[in-house]
């Protein structure tokens, strides 16, 4: 059963370009231009269709999914409004205007902060000038009693 399907095709391909070979054979020949203009007509059909064919594709990948739909929604709602500060609409908020009394709370700040450095470095210092000063008074102390006992053995 299977066999005599093949064969069946097999002798219609033969009988197709048999008759395709005689009606090349009756047809007169093509000239040379006549060749190129269909070989230039077949190269714009098949430029037609992958032309077609790429704007089917970038169709599909110009769509806009629903999920990013959804998560620029998403994002729109969560996040808080920023303007810039160089645009032309921007107006400084009342609690970060800057005004005489706000920067003289600040030179305030500024000033007592330096100061309580100034105290500390201060305090530093003279802590290791006594750390210093007893060391070295220690250090004299030794030496005197060393002093005194080479004395007693001469």
């Amino acid at each position: 059963g299977k066999d005599e399907e093949v064969v069946g095709e097999k002798s219609s391909v033969k009988v197709q370009v048999t008759t395709n070979q005689y009606q090349n054979q009756n047809q007169p020949k093509k000239t040379e231009a006549e060749l190129k203009r269909e070989e230039r007509t077949r190269k714009r059909e098949e430029r037609k269709r992958q032309l077609e064919k790429h704007e089917k594709e970038e169709a599909k990948r110009n769509q806009i999914d629903p999920q990013d739909i959804e998560r620029l929604e998403q994002a729109r709602n969560s996040y808080g409004d920023y303007k810039l500060k160089m645009s032309m609409d921007y107006i400084v908020p009342e609690k970060e205007r800057v005004n005489a009394e706000k920067k003289q709370q600040q030179m305030i700040l500024l000033e007592n902060s330096i100061f309580n450095l100034k105290v500390d470095f201060n305090k530093k210092l003279e802590e290791l000038k006594t750390i210093r000063k007893t060391s070295i008074i220690e250090m004299v102390k030794e030496k005197n009693q060393r002093i005194k006992e080479i004395n007693k053995e001469l």
